[in-house]
Parts: C-alpha cells; structure tokens; sequence
C-alpha cells in the first residue's frame, strides 16, 4: 500500500501543492531506509536513482520551508553517493552550503569541509581530496581555504607524496593571511624540504620559525630538524652547535639517540 501510495505522488508530482511535499518527502525518505536496510547496492542503483529524480523534481517545486528543504539536499547528497555519482554529489553539496548561508562564503566552505572531514576519517580519501580542491578552489581567500590546503598537505605527506605535500604547505602559508596556522605550518613545510634534498630552504625554514615561536612546543622537532639540514649541507659546525644546543635545552628529549650519533660522527 505504501509503495502505491509513494508511486502516486511521484506520477502526480507537478500536481502536488507545497503542503503536501514534506508528505512524499518522508515517503522518499523511507524508501531510501528500506534500500539501506538491503544492503544490496549494485542492485538498487536504479531505485536510488528513482528517489534522486524525485527530490530534484521537488526542489524545482521551490518549497518554502527551510527544514524541509535542508532534509531534501541532505537525503540528495546520500542518494548520488549510493550511486556513486560524486561530481552531481558535489554539485548539490555546493549548493546545500550556497542555500544554508548566502553570501557567507566562510560558512558555506566550512559546511563543505565538514563533509570531508567526516570522508577522511571514513578513509575514502580520494573523494576527501576532491572536496578539499573544490574548497580552494571555490573560496580561496577563506579562512576554510587555507585550511583545505593544509589538509592537503597533510594528506600527501601521509602517502609519502612528499612534493605534493610541499607545494600545498607552501600555499597555505601563503593564504593563511591571518597566521592562525603558520606555527603548525611551518615545521611541516621545512621538515618537507628535508625529505626533498631541498636543505637550504629547510635551514631558512626552520630559522625564520624559531626566530617567531622561540616558547613553541614543535621547537623540539624544529632544533633536531635544523640540525639534520646543517648536517646533510655539510656545515659541520653548525651542525654539531644546533645539535649540541638541542642536547642543552631537551637533555631527556625525543631525539637524544640520534643526536648522540650525530654528535659523535662530528666529532671524529
């Protein structure tokens, strides 16, 4: 009876009045539950795709209730990713934030990253990186972009994508105008510059950070760091003075085995 029932509402759907859309909405809703409940999603693609092309039929309805047009856009976005239809999924996760703040870029990339946030933690990475693009892509001069970048980064450098991770460092450095990620940048942009041979650039690095957060709890990382750079130009003198000031300032430090090595092949 109810499959008849949600049946009617779709074949009259141009005839329905906006009263009535929260009403096939829920029997929309619904559906797609049972559809989950099956757990069978090769099989059902085409029943998602019956429910996606019924919620597009309602927003072009215009309903004027804004929960239920938040529930439309949420349920959408869950259909085209049964599908797997990322980029409509993307375009309706665009205009879901676009709907929920016009003309408040910061919140509409935020909803965005929120959403691929929650991707990354699931580990469907790509897709995570794809939204972190549109991000900077779409709102670059946003708080949330300079964000996005450095959420790139970091996911590059754990693929041991040490170049891709450099160039998203870099950029967020250069967007984060506000310096609210600066001191957690900068030690990642020159511990990247280590691991590319790029060890000039990781001595500046590492100096101009120092030079900024001298009470900073990523000195640690940033002194041993600088040590390696020095050593791998082969400034032994610098080396051996950054690693013995490491020593004195963190004498029960992290790194205190591999300083000693160091220590001890420069003083031969």
């Amino acid at each position: 009876m109810r499959r008849i029932i949600f049946i009617c509402f779709v074949l009259f759907l141009p005839l329905v009045c906006q009263e009535n859309l929260e009403i096939l909405y829920k029997q929309l809703e619904e559906r797609f539950s049972q559809l989950d409940k099956e757990n069978q999603p090769i099989k059902n693609i085409p029943k998602y795709k019956e429910i996606t092309n019924t919620l597009e039929e309602i927003i072009e309805k215009k309903p004027t209730d804004k929960k239920l047009i938040e529930s439309i856009y949420k349920l959408l976005i869950e259909c085209y990713d049964r599908q797997a239809e990322y980029p409509k999924k993307h375009r309706i996760l665009k205009e879901y934030s676009e709907l929920l703040y016009p003309e408040e870029k910061e919140k509409q990339a935020k909803t965005i990253k929120e959403y691929a946030d929650k991707l990354k933690e699931k580990g469907e990475i790509t897709e995570a990186i794809i939204l972190y693009r549109l991000i900077v892509k779409e709102y670059p001069d946003t708080k949330i972009g300079s964000e996005s970048y450095f959420r790139l980064g970091k996911i590059f450098e754990e693929e041991n994508d040490w170049r891709s991770s450099l160039i998203q460092y870099q950029l967020t450095i250069k967007k984060d105008t506000r310096n609210t990620l600066t001191e957690e940048v900068l030690p990642k942009l020159g511990n990247m510059y280590l691991k590319v041979n790029q060890n000039k650039e990781a001595i500046e690095t590492f100096q101009s950070f120092i030079s900024k957060y001298p009470e900073s709890p990523f000195l640690e990382d940033v002194l041993y760091e600088l040590g390696c750079a020095y050593f791998n130009s082969r400034d032994k003198q610098k080396a051996k003075e950054t690693f013995e000031l490491y020593l004195m300032k963190y004498p029960k430090g992290k790194y205190i085995s591999e300083t000693d090595i160091f220590l001890e092949i420069l003083n031969k």
